[in-house]
């Protein structure tokens, strides 16, 4: 009999939003040449680490599709009625409040998608922090320091108006910020530790039903499986 306390997210459901993705950002590129979906694939990892951890506080069937899916629509030729269609109305309002609106300026269209996202359950808000931990890896060759810093200074801007949708994916996005000074800004920035994916959950730590191993088997499953599946086998052929 199955243990659903181990079930994290419908692994069908998280197949068929990362085979979306799959298609939607077929020809996209990121500047340093790799294609799209690294990103969108380790944004989806980040997330289902933290709704394993989460004790159920963060829902794998609402979190993990948005952070599949969270650039289609921003920056693909996927509408939000596409989205509707495909996963439902809670989905594509969640991919929604992550999707900033190109009509404002830079500054504004980021605050735009914050106060937005404020209006939305921890588990779409996850997203957005996990976006940024990915984000702010290597920066560009050709960024300058003053763009590094002002992206920084985002990711800061991020984690304090989303602080309080996950206390363990906001100590990790906030020893990325850090280590992102030190290394491409200011050698002189202190260091923070940043927890990782291989550190027992609170839930486990405290004996609770849920296995921490279930959900690092799972969360590698998420990012495994699509690539050796039939959707994505005829997709990329």
């Amino acid at each position: 009999m199955t243990d659903k306390s181990a079930i994290f997210w419908d692994h069908d459901l998280c197949l068929r939003a990362s085979a979306f993705a799959a298609r939607a950002h077929l020809d996209q590129r990121m500047l340093q040449g790799t294609h799209y979906l690294l990103h969108v694939s380790s944004v989806a990892m980040e997330t289902a680490g933290a709704v394993a951890r989460s004790s159920g506080r963060l829902e794998g069937d609402l979190a993990i599709p948005c952070a599949w899916l969270h650039d289609t629509v921003e920056d693909t030729d996927t509408t939000l009625d596409d989205i509707r269609e495909a996963f439902g109305a809670r989905i594509a309002s969640g991919v929604s409040a992550l999707t900033k609106n190109g009509d404002l300026p830079k500054d504004e269209a980021m605050r735009d998608s914050l106060r937005r996202l404020l209006d939305q359950p921890p588990s779409v808000r996850v997203v957005k922090v996990a976006d940024r931990i990915v984000n702010l890896q290597s920066p560009p060759d050709s960024w300058s320091r003053a763009k590094r810093t002002r992206y920084a200074d985002e990711g800061a801007l991020i984690l304090d108006t989303l602080r309080g949708t996950d206390p363990w994916l906001e100590s990790r996005l906030e020893g990325t910020i850090a280590t992102y000074r030190a290394r491409h800004i200011d050698p002189s920035c202190p260091l923070l530790i940043v927890p990782t994916h291989h550190q027992p959950p609170e839930h486990a730590r405290s004996g609770a039903t849920r296995a921490p191993t279930n959900g690092a088997i799972a969360a590698t499953t998420l990012l495994i499986r699509p690539w050796v599946s039939p959707v994505l086998s005829r997709t990329y052929s």
